[in-house]
């Protein structure tokens, strides 16, 4: 676990890096596009997906266990003006759009990690927000790799602006917050399928408002 503790920080900053995954027997490689927009190697695809607000692929994410989901893989693209767009494809030739306005909330900028969870019931994806503006960060759940439906904890407190990161341990999935005002929390679910699923199992901050983001879980 990664705990950021900068409390010189008084906009929402999120990193944003290269991924690089392997697909179908080939290397890929997605990333940031500069001054234009985020690009994909190995595809045909280039211009942000013909938006070049799409400034950014925040990784490659391919479901091992999700029905409907394997043999697919997912690509966020982080996008500022319209919100964060979702696709997913099974060759990087043609993609098909799950989303290309944060599900419908413009501020939900990036869809910035996704992980499978197997609640011993059903096998889903699920997959956080980094937002700006009013509200808080969402988190979006799918059993079928198609349709997603918001799950974010009820009671969370708006001031967590990004889930940062998630990671299943034992019977149960967590999941990490940027929060710049009372500090970073740490939330865990057994079952992960509904907003009243999910416990606040860390002091806000640890105890310090300026731990401000839980940088990853593992």
């Amino acid at each position: 676990m990664g705990v950021l503790n900068d409390s010189r920080r008084g906009d929402l900053q999120v990193a944003r890096h290269w991924a690089v995954r392997v697909f179908v027997g080939a290397m890929v490689c997605a990333g940031l596009g500069g001054s234009a927009s985020a690009e994909t190697w190995r595809s045909n695809m280039t211009g942000g997906f013909a938006d070049a607000n799409n400034d950014a692929i925040s990784y490659i994410f391919s479901p091992q266990l999700t029905t409907g989901a394997t043999g697919w893989a997912y690509l966020p693209a982080r996008n500022a003006v319209g919100g964060g767009q979702l696709r997913r494809t099974t060759d990087f030739a043609t993609f098909s759009a799950l989303t290309t306005n944060g599900f419908g909330v413009p501020t939900n900028i990036n869809f910035l990690n996704m992980v499978e969870f197997d609640n011993g019931t059903e096998k889903a994806i699920l997959t956080g927000t980094a937002r700006t503006g009013a509200g808080g960060a969402q988190l979006y759940r799918s059993t079928d790799g198609v349709a997603f439906s918001n799950v974010v904890p009820l009671g969370m407190a708006t001031q967590n602006k990004v889930i940062v990161g998630m990671a299943t341990m034992g019977d149960y999935l967590y999941f990490g917050t940027q929060n710049d005002v009372s500090g970073a929390e740490i939330w865990r679910s057994s079952n992960a399928n509904a907003g009243n699923s999910w416990v606040q199992v860390s002091t806000t901050g640890f105890g310090n408002s300026g731990n401000t983001a839980i940088s990853y879980l593992k």
